[in-house]
């Protein structure tokens, strides 16, 4: 649990454990500032080249860089300031112009004041045929596999929150220069793409729009994200992230992987409990299957919600790759047996009551039954039904002081909560 000192460094810790006699384990650990995910693969194909080298007694074949990070640091703060920089900032303030504060997905838990990061992650393997379909897509509509797959994302946004304004959070690599290619160092960067969705429009119309979202948001990649938090002056809260609360991204450029020479290597993959963002969604394309992994928050998801949403995720590529001038808003998000269980089954709740009684004499009936027993619960109230039939009965009485009998009306003018009950129910009475 050792920690790095910014001011000082070292920023790079490696320890060699030894399990067995033939057995070892490497341990690298980097401090986020100084690498990123592309900055692990270098590293593993310099490790590898270095330990070829090394296990031959040949001199090492690595080419000194011409550029160093720090030679791109100077060089970015001092190219990325006035005119350009306001250009690129004045991009994204339009770009972003009245985005909601928040997506409001429902979620199984109350939002809390602030975040823990406390998370989970669930791994969903859309079919080939599925995924076949979907690369087929991208060849015909001149796309990229990453658009593709956001659109669909964003549809399941948009039908999960009902919210047209839809706004997706997407990693960059933010490498768009070739001596940029082969140095360790923190380069990503985070976009952020909005989409305005209409149920009337087809998903081929949404696809040319988040087609030319992202492009153009490529051209205007060079602002880190933090000053533009900045400059949009977002305000701060300690329950959600600023400008964007769900984040997307799609993986499918090879990784470099550690070989050193005859020696068996095996990657040691680790469960982690961290979610940085309310719901996280990284694809990743091999050449059979496109996965999905939902990384999600905790303090807002139950598991079995994922997994369902997970499941909507794949019924709507399903739709579009019957055909992309599907119109959005008739686009299934429910299978068959789904649609059945809560159209049909939930809804069947016809039961048979007494004719020769009234509401409020079958309610107090269960008062009778289990008077101690909770009746209602709103947000962190709760009341018994001795309770709620006593109120009830009091507000009843004082209706009666002003004459209302059962020949008039009585208007009721509130907001739905315990209060509401007691009100309607004393009108009965």
């Amino acid at each position: 649990n050792k920690r790095f000192d910014l001011s000082t460094g070292p920023l790079l810790s490696i320890k060699l454990l030894k399990i067995e006699e033939r057995e070892y384990v490497l341990l690298i650990t980097m401090h986020h500032i100084i690498s990123d995910g592309w900055s692990m693969s270098v590293l593993f194909k310099e490790l590898n080249s270095l330990y070829d080298s090394y296990s031959k007694g040949e001199v090492n074949k690595l080419v000194p860089l011409n550029v160093q990070y720090s030679d791109y640091s100077i060089w970015q703060r001092s190219w990325l300031q006035g005119e350009v920089l306001n250009k690129q900032l004045e991009y994204w303030k339009k770009q972003l112009e009245g985005i909601p504060d928040l997506i409001n997905l429902p979620t199984d838990k109350i939002r809390p004041k602030e975040l823990s990061y406390k998370g989970s992650f669930y791994i969903h393997n859309l079919s080939r045929e599925i995924s076949n379909q979907l690369r087929l897509i991208t060849d015909k509509e001149g796309v990229s596999l990453f658009m593709v797959l956001l659109s669909i994302f964003k549809i399941l946004l948009y039908k999960y929150s009902g919210e047209e304004n839809i706004v997706v959070g997407s990693p960059i690599a933010n490498r768009h220069y070739k001596e940029t290619e082969e140095l360790i160092g923190f380069f990503v960067n985070t976009l952020v793409f909005k989409s305005n969705i209409k149920g009337e429009r087809t998903f081929k119309e949404l696809l040319q729009q988040v087609k030319e979202t992202t492009l153009s948001g490529y051209e205007h990649q060079d602002v880190p994200f933090e000053q533009l938090v900045d400059y949009l002056n977002v305000e701060r809260v300690l329950n959600r992230n600023p400008v964007f609360q769900i984040m997307f991204a799609l993986q499918n450029v090879r990784e470099e992987k550690i070989r050193l020479g005859e020696i068996q290597v095996e990657s040691i993959i680790g469960e982690y409990n961290i979610s940085k963002f309310d719901l996280f969604l990284a694809a990743y394309e091999d050449e059979d299957e496109i996965s999905l992994s939902f990384e999600y928050s905790t303090d807002l998801f139950e598991e079995e919600t994922i997994k369902r949403m997970a499941r909507h995720y794949e019924k709507i590529a399903e739709e579009i790759t019957y055909s992309i001038n599907k119109e959005i808003r008739t686009i299934e998000v429910l299978s068959g047996l789904e649609r059945i269980q809560i159209v049909e089954e939930w809804n069947d709740t016809e039961k048979e009551y007494p004719k020769d009684k009234c509401i409020h004499e079958l309610f107090e009936e269960q008062v009778r039954l289990n008077p101690e027993r909770i009746a209602v619960v709103y947000e962190n109230s709760q009341i018994t039904y001795e309770e709620l039939n006593k109120r009830s009965n009091q507000l009843a009485c004082y209706l009666r002081t002003l004459t209302v009998t059962n020949s008039k009306l009585v208007a009721l003018i509130l907001d739905r909560n315990i209060d509401f009950l007691i009100s309607m129910l004393a009108i009965f009475k």
